[in-house]
C-alpha cells in the first residue's frame, strides 16, 4: 500500500512540476507580448479576459473597431486580446508591406498558420526554410502562363456562374452573422470540442479523397507515360512528375498537402479579393462606371475573354 501511495504522490508531483513549467512559459510569453504591444492602439483589456466579453458577435465587433480605430483615428494597425493572446489587425497597406517583406519564420501556433496544419500539412503556405525552397522550385512550372492559357475558357464559364450567384444574392439581400468562440483558439480545448472533432473528421475525408485521386493519376502516368503529352498539363501532373537535383520527387503526402493548399488558397484569396472589389465598386459608383468603360473598350461586343 505504501508503494501505491508513493507512486501516486510521484505522479502528482510530476504533474504539478510540469504544470508550473507551462504556467511560467505562458506568463513569460504574456509579459513579452504586453511589452511588445504596449504602444499599439487597442481597446482597454481586462486583466484576465482581455477583450473576450466584447466579442459576442464578431461582425458587430469588427464594425466597432472599423469606426473607432480606422475611421476616427486613422491607425495603421490595432490589437485586441483573447484572454492572454494578442490579435493584431492590419488596417493599412504600409503595415501589410512591412509584414510581407519580413523574412521571419511563419508562426505555427494555433493563432498563426498552426490552425491550418491538420488540413494542409507542411505545404508551401506553412513550411519554412529548405523544405519551402525545394518544393517551391519543384512547383515553379505550375506558375507559368502557358499552363494557365488553356484554362481561359473555364475562367469564362465560372465567371458566368459567379455572376448568376451574385445576382441571386443581391435579390435576396441575405445577411449572415458570424459567431466566434474565443476558447477554441487553445488547441487542447479545441481538439475536444464538437467543432474540433468535426474539423478533424472533415480533414480525414478531404485527405482520403485527395489520396485516391493522386494514386489513380500516378497509376495512369506509370502505365502510359505519353498520356501527359496528349492533354493540357495541370497542377497534379506537374507535382507527380517534378524531380529535384537528386532525382527525388514529392511524396504522396507532400503532393496531397500542395493540392489541398491550392484548393484552399485558390478559393480563399479569390473570394476575399472579389468581395472587397465588389464592395469598393458599390461604394464608389464613379469608379465603377470607369471600370465598365474600360471593360467595354477591351471586349467590345464579346461576352468572354480570349488570350
Amino acid at each position: 500500500m505504501e508503494t501505491f501511495w508513493l507512486l501516486v504522490a510521484t505522479v502528482i508531483v510530476i504533474f504539478v512540476v510540469l504544470l508550473c513549467q507551462k504556467l511560467i512559459k505562458v506568463s513569460q510569453k504574456f509579459s513579452k507580448d504586453l511589452s511588445a504591444f504596449k504602444n499599439v492602439p487597442g481597446l482597454p483589456r481586462h486583466w484576465l479576459f482581455g477583450n473576450v466579453r466584447e466579442l459576442a458577435v464578431w461582425s458587430d465587433f469588427l464594425c466597432r473597431m472599423q469606426r473607432e480605430f480606422i475611421d476616427e483615428k486613422g491607425v495603421k494597425m490595432y490589437v485586441f486580446w483573447l484572454f492572454n493572446l494578442p490579435i493584431v489587425m492590419v488596417t493599412h497597406p504600409d503595415t501589410a508591406k512591412d509584414i510581407m517583406k519580413s523574412t521571419e519564420p511563419k508562426s505555427l501556433d494555433l493563432l498563426g498558420y498552426g490552425g491550418l496544419l491538420p488540413w494542409l500539412g507542411q505545404s508551401l503556405l506553412i513550411s519554412n526554410g529548405t523544405k519551402w525552397e525545394r518544393n517551391r522550385r519543384l512547383m515553379t512550372p505550375a506558375f507559368h502562363f502557358d499552363i494557365l492559357k488553356p484554362y481561359v475558357e473555364i475562367f469564362n464559364q465560372v465567371a458566368d456562374v459567379l455572376m448568376d450567384k451574385m445576382l441571386k444574392a443581391a435579390r435576396e439581400s441575405e445577411m449572415r452573422t458570424i459567431l466566434i468562440h474565443p476558447h477554441h483558439y487553445y488547441d487542447t480545448i479545441y481538439r475536444w470540442s464538437s467543432d474540433g472533432q468535426e474539423l478533424y473528421k472533415l480533414c480525414d475525408f478531404v485527405h482520403d479523397f485527395s489520396v485516391k485521386i493522386i494514386t489513380e493519376r500516378r497509376r495512369k502516368l506509370e502505365e502510359s507515360p505519353d498520356v501527359i503529352k496528349k492533354r493540357h498539363l495541370d497542377l497534379l501532373d506537374i507535382l507527380l512528375t517534378a524531380k529535384d537535383e537528386e532525382g527525388q520527387g514529392l511524396s504522396d503526402v507532400e503532393i496531397r498537402n500542395e493540392v489541398d493548399t491550392f484548393m484552399f488558397a485558390g478559393h480563399d484569396t479569390t473570394g476575399s479579393l472579389l468581395s472587397w472589389s465588389v464592395y469598393a465598386l458599390a461604394t464608389y459608383p464613379e469608379h465603377q462606371s470607369k471600370l465598365y468603360e474600360d471593360i467595354h473598350n477591351v471586349l467590345g461586343d464579346r461576352q468572354s475573354v480570349h488570350w
